[in-house]
């Protein structure tokens, strides 16, 4: 599941994508759809991929779009979790 897609545009016009995808024991993957570019990474994978592209692409005018799944998914545990606080084998019951 993408995470956050970063997007920068090369000097010859190319846009470029740059994916944080999933997470692994506090790591996040670093995947580029242009030259296949991925790597693991425990700190800063926001960092490390605007850098691949403007090492490896010249890009420049980067923009971030965050994914809104992960917040789905996050929200509808959330709601699970007080569910089951309120049900008959919950907490509160």
């Amino acid at each position: 599941m993408d995470r956050i897609r970063i997007t920068g545009e090369g000097p010859d016009g190319h846009q470029h994508v740059v994916r944080v995808v999933s997470r692994r024991h506090n790591q996040e993957r670093v995947v580029c759809d242009t030259c296949g570019y991925s790597r693991w990474s425990a700190i800063g994978a926001r960092d490390k991929a605007e850098r691949h592209l403007a090492e490896s692409h010249d890009a420049e005018y980067f923009r971030q779009e965050h994914a809104p799944g992960w917040w789905v998914v996050t929200a509808i545990g959330l709601i699970g979790f007080v569910a089951f606080l309120f049900s008959p084998y919950g907490f509160f019951h």
